[in-house]
């Protein structure tokens, strides 16, 4: 642990907090960081920009090279990667992606014990998809042989022990399109037993959309063999599924796990957004 704690978080320094807990952000790489997380010298002449839109509204933002992801984890131990939700690492014909190209990049410059957490494409674990304001069935949602080869299998081939979980991220559901929380448990029933080991689950709670009293029990079953599960829950604590956490957390507390808060949550968010840390 750091010699001066209090130092270390006025230089924005999370690496050594404890053994077992590990501090990072969702997503990193972010202009507005610097002067805090990383060295403005260091990317002199090598910041991009990103046009993005949002409904009928477009902004642009300062992206850094990917090469800053060593100086993030001089701060940090642990790192969640979303643009992988976009897309698989392979075609259908074993071609790597361009997510695939940039996940590579990434390993070319991550240090041995940075530890990263992937989230799974949203073929695979969203229910429904979206494509501009049009929406329709996902016919390879919780697909497991797509998964471990256009995702797992690569993503372990370019990263290795360096994984330290999978994220399963649901997507918002209203409440007419909701689906039924036993079929979802059994389709995560006959997900999990063909994934490897180093699977988490990652629950999405917003408004209430996820019913998990019903459909953990179905994870349960399905986790037959030992594997980390991590929990976003997006619940304010004094809204009604407050509750529901405390039985989630009685119902998975066996094995290993990995718990997101409110707070963690409400982090992230302001990340992503980049303002100053």
């Amino acid at each position: 642990m750091h010699a001066d704690p209090v130092e270390a978080a006025s230089r924005f320094v999370f690496r050594d907090l404890h053994p077992q807990l590990l501090l990072g952000t969702a997503s990193d790489r972010y202009s507005g960081w610097i002067g805090q997380i990383y060295t403005a010298s260091r990317y002199e002449g090598r910041i991009s920009q990103r046009t993005q839109r949002v409904g009928s509204e477009s902004f642009t933002s300062l992206v850094l090279p990917v090469d800053s992801v060593r100086e993030y984890f001089e701060h940090f131990s642990a790192l969640e990667l979303d643009f992988t939700f976009y897309s698989l690492l392979l075609t259908p014909e074993g071609l790597p992606t361009e997510t695939h190209r940039t996940l590579a990049r990434y390993a070319e410059y991550l240090p041995a014990d940075a530890r990263l957490l992937l989230k799974v494409p949203q073929r695979i674990c969203a229910f429904r998809l979206w494509s501009g304001r049009n929406v329709s069935d996902n016919p390879t949602f919780l697909d497991a042989d797509l998964f471990r080869k256009a995702f797992y299998e690569p993503a372990v081939d370019l990263l290795g022990d360096r994984i330290a979980a999978f994220l399963f991220e649901q997507e918002y559901h209203r409440q007419a399109d909701r689906m039924d929380p036993g079929f979802l448990a059994d389709r995560l029933d006959a997900f999990f037993p063909h994934c490897a080991q180093r699977c988490a689950i990652s629950c999405g709670i917003e408004n209430g959309t996820l019913p998990l009293r019903t459909c953990l029990p179905g994870i349960g079953r399905a986790r037959r063999r030992p594997c980390p599960v991590a929990l976003d829950m997006a619940a304010p604590a004094d809204e009604p599924m407050a509750a529901e956490r405390s039985t989630v957390f009685q119902q998975i507390s066996a094995g290993r796990l990995a718990l997101a808060d409110p707070a963690r949550h409400a982090l992230r968010g302001s990340l992503r957004s980049s303002p100053p840390l």
